[in-house]
């Protein structure tokens, strides 16, 4: 699984055929990752969420962060992306659990980078 022995319990897969056709063309092939964070750490680790791109149907390159920002200026989490999918749009769905309401939100984010194309 992406170049390691392991998996990490905190990646979160999504494949979707289909969705890549509507996203910048930089993001056409690849798959984006979620991960959870941690909470067992004393410094926090994830947190945020990937694209990996693929050539050839395996990984090529290193992650890329693509939506950050759940840790606040202190690392405590404002909410933890616990699943993630590509909408028939472009749009990067994230599945958002947060301690303090206890309920689950659903983030929708265009994959529309700073100079880019789409």
């Amino acid at each position: 699984m992406l170049g390691v022995e392991r998996p990490n319990p905190q990646w979160r897969l999504v494949d979707d055929n289909t969705a890549g056709k509507s996203l910048p063309s930089r993001f056409a092939s690849g798959m984006p990752i979620g991960q959870h964070g941690s909470w067992d750490r004393s410094t926090p680790s994830g947190y945020k969420v990937n694209f990996i791109l693929f050539a050839n149907g395996m990984p090529s390159g290193d992650p890329e962060d693509v939506l950050t920002g759940f840790l606040d200026a202190n690392g405590s989490a404002r909410g933890r992306p616990v699943g993630v999918a590509i909408g028939g749009d472009g749009e990067l769905w994230t599945c958002l659990w947060t301690e303090r309401e206890m309920c689950q939100k659903v983030l929708v984010y265009q994959m529309v980078m700073a100079g880019r194309d789409r």
